[in-house]
């Protein structure tokens, strides 16, 4: 039971022969990389707005004498695991875990002499907030930096200069490029021809389409909506179609959003859904976390350590918090879901 001829066009990781509107930003990006010295270039926006597909598009039509790496900071978010998954690149070698920090920097360094390399560190928040200033500092700091580029691509961004040491911001010195988010008719464009190319036809009504355009500006979700609809139905999808699946599916997209990461962040996000009223506060949801731990046989981690996947949370977009400091209480965190997964 499924309408889905293909299933590549409706995959995240599918990168299009075009990208709807980013253009400007595709020129910016184009141009900024035609330049005798690689620069370094901040691609910031919120989700679902192309950045990644921008960078990968990208990159797959740099001149042949520049490398590319692609290092994605949610599974590489510390300096030392960036720095292995870019030498395992740079050589094409496994690189052990033993590899200390300083042996790995002169490796890499070895390799960076007589070849253009373009770094993109993409969801780069992942790494920041684990104190990437640190990979920054020695990236900017090698020698010979016209052989060196670096993109960062970050959700929660806009500048660096609040994120990392002063002297690591004035070397790097970063060209910020922003996406806006997609407005409903360029989300009802990308589905659509997403749609075009996936799904049989005749198989997606208009209003549905509109529907699911107006529902979410983030394409990654409307994608995998529309994904999942597709696959549990032999009908033609209609708007009803989209509202029987919607819980489903948003469901569906968290599990894989959060499959990389381990079962305390899947516990900890059920605990924050279990509430019936928003919002809540982190004592709460401690309490709660415990009790799922407690059901699921899990030893639960400490109060600090579910603050961090908290955060991790908010990066991927999937809550949404709100500090407010003084009153009687002191500084107190709100937190709730996402509204794009109510």
């Amino acid at each position: 039971m499924s309408l889905v001829d293909n299933q590549r066009p409706l995959q995240p990781e599918y990168v299009p022969g075009s990208i709807t509107d980013r253009e400007s930003e595709r020129k910016a990006l184009k141009q900024a990389l035609n330049s005798i010295h690689l620069p370094n270039i901040l691609l910031h926006g919120p989700r679902g707005t192309g950045k990644t597909l921008l960078t990968r598009q990208l990159i797959t039509q740099l001149e042949d004498d520049i490398q590319h790496h692609y290092i994605d900071c949610i599974h590489h978010n510390t300096e030392h695991k960036a720095l292995r998954k870019l030498h395992t690149s740079i050589t094409g070698e496994d690189t052990p875990q033993g590899f200390h920090t300083s042996k790995l920097q002169r490796k890499i360094e070895k390799q960076l002499k007589h070849v253009r390399h373009l770094i993109v560190l993409d969801e780069a928040d992942f790494l920041l907030q684990n104190n990437g200033n640190s990979l920054l500092y020695y990236l900017s700091r090698i020698n010979k930096p016209a052989n060196l580029g670096i993109i960062i691509v970050s959700a929660h961004t806009a500048s660096l200069q609040s994120q990392i040491d002063e002297r690591t911001y004035s070397t790097l010195q970063p060209r910020r490029i922003g996406t806006e988010p997609y407005t409903s008719e360029q989300v009802y464009q990308i589905l659509s021809e997403r749609a075009r190319q996936s799904l049989e036809p005749t198989s997606l009504h208009h209003e549905a389409l509109t529907y699911l355009a107006s529902a979410t500006e983030n394409t990654k979700l409307g994608l995998h909506w529309l994904r999942h609809a597709a696959q549990n139905t032999s009908q033609p999808i209609s708007e009803e179609t989209l509202k029987q699946t919607q819980k489903q599916a948003h469901h569906r997209f968290t599990e894989r959003t959060l499959s990389h990461h381990t079962d305390h962040h899947r516990t900890l996000y059920r605990a924050i859904r279990n509430f019936d009223d928003y919002p809540i506060n982190s004592g709460q949801i401690y309490t709660t976390y415990r009790e799922h731990c407690r059901k699921r046989d899990l030893k639960p981690l400490s109060n600090r350590r579910i603050s961090d996947y908290i955060q991790h949370l908010k990066l991927h977009g999937l809550i949404e918090t709100k500090t407010y400091y003084g009153g009687k209480h002191g500084k107190t965190t709100q937190i709730q879901p996402s509204s794009l997964l109510q």
